[in-house]
């Protein structure tokens, strides 16, 4: 069942999303339409807090879901570890290593688990029995600047950053064999989906460039699809509304919104549907994986871990 509300989200809720952000934002950014924007409610769907601490996780710093297998897998960044769960969030296997010093970003690729390193700014991949097989070194990146996702398609390790330098406002791609690097775009700020047939991105924030100051802001948000070495806009999402990870499922988009802390759902048109789940804390650094009626997301910023699940 279904639930049409408006919300007009007071001047302090504003706040307390801009700061919960690393990305500093002009609050002036924040596009007005959105927040009237009719806000859809799904009730067929219920969102359940996950107490990672009593699965044995101090401090969570990543999250990947292999659908195919129903399985979670956790960074532990204060254990240097990475915990793998059953649908049930019952402990499978523990994967740690001498050289892993503060793992965060994961992707279960095939036969291959990806462990981004923040410490080392490594890449560890490891075997499905936890054997350390390949180091990928990662490019030089400013101190301020911070991995914002992580995935592996056809041979390469994608990465894009949040980050207040231009410099860094990339999307990098680098092969998993040779480790050689190479940067697609400037001036990104977002977050990819991929499959076996494409690989996606969504643009959270926009480059500016105003006289002599430069930064990134709400505006026009786009889901593309990479050609080659292009992005090939698909498709417009609310604009303003800061989206942040997504997923693609059954022709249908699933994207978290950090303007209404929101997972929400287009058609393959590109049109709203609805919301599945809303939030009280906000984190544009949510991470977002999942599939099949059941949707895991972690906020690491605000140390949060929900799962949704389809009534």
């Amino acid at each position: 069942m279904k639930q049409v509300i408006i919300k007009y989200f007071p001047l302090i809720f504003i706040l307390l999303f801009l700061s919960s952000c690393r990305q500093e934002m002009d609050e002036e950014s924040i596009n007005e339409e959105f927040y009237q924007t009719e806000k859809i409610e799904n009730n067929d769907y219920q969102v359940e807090e996950v107490d990672f601490k009593a699965l044995g996780i101090d401090q969570l710093s990543g999250i990947d879901f292999d659908d195919e297998n129903q399985e979670l897998y956790l960074s532990n960044r204060s254990k240097a570890t990475v915990s793998v769960y059953d649908q049930d969030l019952k402990a499978i296997k523990t994967i740690q290593n001498d050289r892993m010093e503060f793992p965060s970003l994961l992707c279960k690729s095939n036969d291959f688990l990806y462990v981004l390193d923040d410490n080392t700014s490594q890449v560890f991949q490891f075997t499905d029995s936890a054997e350390l097989v390949n180091i990928i070194n990662l490019p030089s990146k400013e101190s301020d600047s911070y991995y914002l996702d992580m995935t592996v398609w056809e041979g390469n390790i994608y990465l894009t950053l949040n980050t207040p330098n231009f410099e860094d406002s990339k999307i990098f791609k680098v092969q998993v064999n040779t480790g050689q690097v190479h940067s697609i775009k400037d001036k990104f700020i977002g977050f990819m989906y991929q499959d076996s047939a494409s690989l996606l991105f969504t643009n959270s924030m926009v480059a500016f460039q105003e006289s002599d100051q430069l930064g990134f802001k709400g505006g026009e948000n786009h889901i593309y699809k990479l050609e080659g070495e292009k992005l090939l806009k698909q498709g417009d999402l609310l604009e303003g509304s800061f989206p942040g990870d997504f997923l693609l499922k059954d022709d249908l988009y699933y994207v978290y919104t950090s303007g209404w802390s929101s997972i929400d759902r287009y058609n393959s048109n590109f049109e709203y549907l609805d919301s599945i789940a809303s939030f009280n804390e906000s984190d544009f650094e949510a991470m977002l994986k999942g599939g099949s009626g059941k949707y895991f997301i972690l906020m690491p910023n605000e140390q949060k871990l929900f799962k949704v699940l389809e009534k």
